[in-house]
Order: C-alpha cells, then sequence, then structure tokens
C-alpha cells in the first residue's frame, strides 16, 4: 500500500485543509479522496493545483452518506485504485518494454546493412586493386590517350589563337587603311576653296557631332547631300560612329535622298544638322 499512495489527512477546521476541501468541492465530512498526480493542468480539466505548482486529478471520492463513513467502503475504495495504479503501471512497464526492444531491432538491422555495405566496399576496393596489378598496360594506355587528348587540345587552342590573332591584326589594318583613306579624302576636301556665300545659291552648313564639336563649310545649292555626307564623314576628328545619318532638328527630319541637292532639300542658304548613330 506504501508503494502506491501517499497519506495526507487534514482538519478542515483550520485554513489549509479547508482551502483544499473546498479545491475538491467537498462539502461532507470526514471524506477521502484518490488524487492523481498529472504533470501540468491541462491535461484534465477537472484537475486543481495543490500545493502551488503541483497538479493532480481526482480518481475517487467517498463522502459519508449519513454521519460516519463506511470503512469497508473506503477500504474498497483504496484497494480498486492501488489495483487499477498497478495495472496502469505494469501496461506502461510493457510498452516501454516492447518500445525497447524494437529499438534494439531497429539498431541491430542498422548495424547490419552498415557491415553489409562496408563488406561490399572492400571487395569493390579489393576487386579494383586486383584489376590495376594484373593489367598495368591498361593504366599506362589511359594515361597515354589523356596525354594525348591534352597535347591535341592545347594544339588546337593555340591554333585558335593564332587564326584570332591574325584576323584582329588583319582587321586593325583594314581598319588602319580605311582611316588613311579618310584623312587623305579630308585633306583633298579642305584643299577645295569654298565657294563665295551668295542668297540661293549657296548654303552654309554646320554639323553637331556627338562629342559636342562642330563641322561647318559652304556648298553650293546644287551640290548633293551626298557630298555633305562624305565632307561630314571624312572631315570629322574621329570616324564614330561609323554609321550614321544627318538630320535636321526643327522641323525634326532625317535626311535620307543622298542623291537630292541642297536647294532641293531647303538647306539653302543654310542649315544646322545634328550627326546621330544608326544600329
Amino acid at each position: 500500500m506504501q508503494e502506491s499512495f501517499l497519506l495526507w489527512a487534514g482538519d478542515v477546521g483550520r485554513f489549509e485543509p479547508s482551502q483544499v476541501a473546498r479545491l475538491l468541492g467537498l462539502q461532507k465530512f470526514p471524506a477521502l479522496v484518490v488524487l492523481q498526480p498529472v504533470t501540468n493542468g491541462f491535461q484534465n480539466f477537472l484537475g486543481i493545483e495543490w500545493p502551488l505548482g503541483t497538479f493532480c486529478q481526482p480518481m475517487h471520492r467517498c463522502v459519508p452518506e449519513d454521519a460516519a463513513l463506511d470503512s469497508d467502503m473506503v477500504v474498497a475504495t483504496i484497494t480498486m485504485t492501488a489495483m487499477d495504479f498497478r495495472e496502469e503501471v505494469q501496461n506502461l512497464e510493457e510498452q516501454q518494454t516492447l518500445r525497447d526492444l524494437q529499438l534494439a531491432e531497429d539498431r541491430r538491422l542498422r548495424e547490419q546493412q552498415d557491415r553489409e555495405y562496408e563488406e561490399g566496399l572492400l571487395a569493390d576496393q579489393l576487386a579494383a586493386i586486383r584489376s590495376q596489378e594484373s593489367s598495368p598496360s591498361a593504366e599506362a594506355e589511359a594515361a597515354k590517350a589523356k596525354a594525348e587528348a591534352e597535347a591535341a587540345a592545347k594544339a588546337e587552342a593555340e591554333a585558335a589563337a593564332k587564326a584570332e590573332a591574325a584576323a584582329a591584326a588583319k582587321a586593325a589594318k583594314a581598319e588602319a587603311e580605311e582611316e588613311a583613306k579618310r584623312q587623305s579624302r579630308a585633306e583633298e576636301i579642305l584643299a577645295q576653296p569654298e565657294p563665295q556665300a551668295a542668297a540661293n545659291a549657296t548654303a552654309r552648313i554646320r554639323v553637331q557631332l556627338p562629342s559636342g564639336e562642330r563641322l561647318q563649310r559652304t556648298f553650293q545649292a546644287d551640290q548633293t547631300l551626298a557630298q555633305v555626307y562624305e565632307w561630314a564623314h571624312c572631315c570629322r576628328p574621329v570616324a564614330q560612329p561609323k554609321r550614321f545619318e544627318l538630320c535636321i532638328s526643327f522641323p525634326a527630319r532625317s535626311l535620307q535622298d543622298r542623291s537630292a541637292t541642297l536647294k532641293d532639300l531647303e538647306l539653302v542658304p543654310s542649315a544646322a544638322l545634328v550627326l546621330k548613330e544608326v544600329e
């Protein structure tokens, strides 16, 4: 009995026992209440907290129907509660034993699987070593093939680099020749005297470059737009952008008909153009 119960008796005429009786809802005395400890106050809505921080729930109540408590009922209640408690403990122990056995079985299976995996890995390593020992020429041939492949890749990369360098040099040479022709043509254009300004007979053209610099020259009114394009291309300081068009800002329009004369394009007696890059 001492293994299953902790007995506590109190006089309801004193403060603490009277508070405990109120918590248990007792109104007739003497009374016997069997309590079961719980871990917290949320396991059962009938649980109580006593002492502070300790929770329990009533399992059985023995209260007097008349003036005295029936001793047989008390003994039966305590005996039945003790048996229920022992049965519950036994069930918990059996469940724990089953869990322990299951965990042990799972651990044994894992250890067996790990052992089989390690044995298989060792067997593969031994087979690989025996294969290398029995055919050393295969490894040498593989190394030779690898070296040949690396040499071929290196030679191909060097050839590609040389071809790229040759193409770059060729492009640079062509660009240099083109620049020399452009500058030579610019000298020829600038060497030609500009016509004297005359109403409706000449057009004074000013071109603003993307860099902010400006070009200015006087043309005959019957000269074509193509000659203005050639002058703008050859006489600008740097041939950038490579492709461009000449535009009038107001009213905004692009000058495309290079065969048209300056008079036809209404650029007489003067016009301000903008050089814009063409994508």
